[in-house]
C-alpha cells in the first residue's frame, strides 16, 4: 500500500512538473480589420485578461475586427494550447443582455499549428430572418460561434474576483478540441491539437450571405453596408484565456518536444530576421533571431519534454532510496 502511496504521489509531483498551465493571448500575429473598425482600431487590446461587464455592459477595452475582418493571437515564451480536459478556450468578445435579447456579433474562431492552416469549428445558426442594425438576437439560436456569450470575468486593475479560465463562470464562449477531431487538416496532420500555437477570430457578415457547417444561412447585425460604412457593425475582441495550455522547452522551436539540431536549422533559416516569434527561433524574445537565441538552445540541448527536473527527480530517486533502505531493515 505504501508502495502505491509513493508511485501516486511521484506522479503527482511530476504532473506538476510538466502539467497544463492558463494564460492570455499574448501576442498579435496578424490584423487584418474589415470596413468599420475605425473607433477600437488597436489590435494590441486583445491582449492580456478580459474586462467583462456582465449582462448590462460590454466592454470597451477591446479591437474591433470590422466587417469580416480577422485578428490571429499567438502567445510567447513557448506557450501553446494543447487539446485537454473539456473545454481548451475562451474567447471573450464584448456581448451583453438577456439571453433572449442578446446583443451579440458572431465571431467564427479556428486555431492552426503553423499560423497558415487553420481549423475552424463548426457552427450553427438557426435565425431564419435579417437582423436589423444594433438588433439583439436570441443566443440561443446560434452555436458554435464566438461573440455571443455575456463576459463576466474581469481581470482590470485589482480585478472582480471572477476566475477568467473557468468556462463555467468566466463568461464568453468556450471551445473544446476535441471537436475538431474530424476536421480534414487535423486528419492530415497540418493541425495538431496537441499542439495549437495560434488561435484566429473571423466576424461574419451576418446579411444571409455565409453559410453555418450545415450550410444554413446566417444572419446577425451586420448594419448597413453602404459607404461610408458608418452602420458597418462588426465584432470587438476583448481577450482570448487558454484553459488547457502547455510551454515548450527553451529552444524546442519546432515543438517536436526534444531539443535537437532540427532546431538549429529553425534558427539558422530565420537568423537576422526581426518580427519573430518563439516558432520562428526567437527564444529570448527580444524580436529578432540572433546569437542570444543560440545560447538558450545550446543550454538546452538534447532535453526533451515530460522529464522532471533535476531537483525533483534527485527527491523522487531518494524518496524510492529511503523506502529500499526501509525494506531491507
Amino acid at each position: 500500500m505504501k508502495n502505491i502511496l509513493l508511485v501516486l504521489l511521484v506522479a503527482g509531483l511530476c504532473q506538476e512538473a510538466w502539467g497544463q498551465s492558463h494564460f492570455f493571448g499574448s501576442r498579435v500575429a496578424r490584423y487584418s480589420p474589415g470596413v468599420g473598425n475605425a473607433l477600437f482600431a488597436d489590435a494590441t487590446k486583445s491582449l492580456g485578461g478580459p474586462t467583462g461587464g456582465g449582462y448590462s455592459n460590454g466592454s470597451t477595452d477591446v479591437v474591433t475586427l470590422g466587417v469580416q475582418g480577422e485578428l490571429v493571437l499567438g502567445f510567447t515564451g513557448g506557450q501553446y494550447l494543447a487539446d485537454g480536459p473539456g473545454k481548451d478556450l475562451i474567447v471573450f468578445e464584448n456581448a451583453f443582455g438577456a439571453a433572449s435579447a442578446r446583443f451579440a456579433e458572431l465571431v467564427r474562431v479556428g486555431v492552426s499549428t503553423n499560423g497558415t492552416d487553420f481549423a475552424f469549428f463548426p457552427c450553427w445558426c438557426g435565425i431564419t430572418q435579417p437582423v436589423e442594425s444594433y438588433q439583439p438576437i436570441d443566443s440561443s439560436k446560434v452555436s458554435g460561434f464566438a461573440g455571443v456569450g455575456a463576459v463576466f470575468a474581469n481581470t482590470s486593475g485589482s480585478g472582480n474576483g471572477i476566475d477568467p479560465y473557468n468556462p463555467s463562470v468566466a463568461g464568453g464562449d468556450a471551445f473544446d478540441l476535441s471537436g475538431l477531431a474530424s476536421n480534414p487538416l487535423v486528419l492530415s496532420g497540418k493541425v495538431q491539437l496537441s499542439n495549437i500555437r495560434y488561435v484566429l477570430m473571423k466576424d461574419v457578415l451576418g446579411d444571409g450571405s455565409e453559410l453555418d457547417s450545415s450550410g444554413n444561412k446566417i444572419y446577425d447585425p451586420t448594419g448597413n453596408m453602404d459607404p461610408p460604412y458608418n452602420n458597418a457593425m462588426s465584432a470587438d475582441i476583448d481577450a482570448i484565456s487558454i484553459v488547457n495550455g502547455q510551454t515548450a522547452i527553451a529552444g524546442d522551436v519546432n515543438g517536436d518536444g526534444t531539443v535537437t539540431f532540427r532546431d538549429y536549422i529553425v534558427l539558422e533559416s530565420n537568423f537576422g530576421k526581426s518580427n519573430m516569434d518563439w516558432w520562428s527561433g526567437d527564444l529570448n524574445g527580444d524580436g529578432v533571431v540572433n546569437f542570444k537565441d543560440y545560447v538558450v538552445l545550446e543550454a538546452n540541448f538534447g532535453k526533451s519534454a515530460g522529464v522532471p527536473e533535476p531537483s525533483l527527480l534527485a527527491a523522487v530517486l531518494a524518496a524510492f532510496a529511503a523506502l529500499r533502505r526501509k525494506k531491507q531493515r
